[in-house]
């Protein structure tokens, strides 16, 4: 089953914990408690997917309370990154001022294409 990130979806809570989470206010989501005793907030499955699919060793436990859940959302896709290394390489280079080698053969090129001419 697919979801969609403001789904609302049922996260099972670990613990005697009476809040776990913010709803869209930037309020503490309230547990509830059903029949059978097991405690669970309601949120979107954009945050539940960040809770439980990380990886991260705090997420294991909240994650086998949520198998079903978890195993539905799938892996989290890796965020693009920056090569460092080259952004700072080509910051070097963009502040390095041109050879003489490469003065002339800019110079040459705009001639050419001003003239037509080759020299």
């Amino acid at each position: 089953m697919k979801y969609n990130p403001d789904q609302i979806v049922r996260l099972n809570v670990i613990g005697e914990v009476t809040h776990f989470g913010m709803d869209e206010k930037c309020r503490p989501a309230l547990v509830q408690i059903d029949e059978q005793g097991v405690r669970f907030v309601t949120v979107k499955a954009g945050f539940a997917h960040q809770l439980l699919c990380s990886g991260a060793p705090s997420s294991w436990p909240l994650r086998e309370a949520n198998e079903q859940l978890a195993a539905a959302l799938g892996p989290l896709k890796p965020e693009p990154g920056i090569n460092l290394r080259a952004f700072e390489e080509a910051q070097y280079a963009a502040m390095r001022p041109p050879s003489k080698s490469e003065l002339v053969g800019e110079t040459l090129a705009m001639y050419r294409g001003a003239t037509g001419y080759d020299i």
